[in-house]
């Protein structure tokens, strides 16, 4: 109950009226102990005006850009199902973590990056794009695959610092 000076009288009630619930059989099961009259705060000034809760925005994940020329925002991925992203990224994010998915077989390349997250896609694309010998340029030009066009790509967590994550 908020606390209040006429409340004082409802503590005293209790207790006087105490040995008529411990008189009770069911009632000594519930209250062992002397019951504990307790307050709040009631409130404030303050707390009229101000809130000091942070409302939950829901910025978290990977927006496109939206700059004229930016090759990445078209494959910027808008789906929020399979990662769990707390921060918020674009294509001019640096110092991240990132993934490429495939959408075609759902296999997805973690990598993390120093520059923007632009820059280092546009050079997986070129690796594509020009049959570069690597893994994930084979993956994407391999039979069942057409390409950049099956790629999406998406920040998953700011490497603060630009500090590579090392792994055991």
């Amino acid at each position: 109950m908020t606390y209040q000076p006429h409340n004082l009288v409802a503590r005293k009630i209790v207790l006087d009226n105490l040995s008529i619930l411990l008189a009770d059989p069911d009632a000594r099961e519930v209250f062992d102990e002397p019951p504990l009259v307790v307050y709040r705060r009631a409130k404030n000034i303050c707390d009229m005006l101000v809130c000091s809760r942070i409302s939950a925005s829901d910025d978290s994940g990977t927006r496109p850009c939206r700059i004229r020329r930016c090759k990445t925002c078209t494959y910027v991925s808008q789906s929020r199902g399979v990662f769990t992203i707390a921060d918020s990224f674009t294509c001019t994010s640096r110092n991240l973590i990132y993934a490429i998915v495939c959408k075609r077989c759902d296999m997805v390349y973690i990598g993390e990056t120093d520059s923007n997250l632009a820059t280092r896609f546009s050079k997986h694309l070129r690796h594509v794009q020009n049959g570069v010998h690597k893994p994930f340029a084979l993956h994407f030009r391999s039979s069942g695959h057409q390409g950049c066009t099956d790629m999406e790509v998406l920040g998953l967590r700011s490497s603060r610092g630009g500090a590579k994550l090392r792994f055991d």
